[in-house]
């Protein structure tokens, strides 16, 4: 997806091209596309391995466990500090609103 930007000249819109955009007119190489197909390949490749070795890590290692552990952790206390802070503002909105002054005692309005 290729973005543009413009600007509004005699009311009407008109776009700039954004670095490295080609115009319409010229089609890409069909070699220069083809070499970025291995690129891209090759580099899907190494980051599909990166992340399999990674869960390998995880999985079957001591470190990996309390890695494991730790976030499960820190998720169970985040979880837990979210349901409390629900708790207490559900507590607070259905309290009664408490006056200011000395509790059922009816304020005074000046009237002049």
């Amino acid at each position: 997806m290729t973005g543009t930007r413009g600007y509004f000249k005699e009311g009407k819109w008109v776009e700039e091209k954004i670095g490295g955009e080609t115009g319409g007119a010229s089609k890409p190489d069909g070699k220069a596309l083809e070499k970025r197909i291995d690129e891209v390949s090759s580099s899907v490749s190494r980051t599909l391995s990166d992340v399999i070795g990674l869960a390998r890590d995880l999985v079957v290692t001591k470190e990996g466990h309390m890695v494991v552990q730790k976030k499960i952790d820190d998720a169970g206390k985040s979880l837990d500090s979210a349901i409390r802070d629900m708790i207490t503002e559900a507590k607070k909105s259905t309290e009664p609103a408490k006056k200011e002054g000395s509790g059922d005692a009816k304020k005074k309005i000046d009237i002049k």
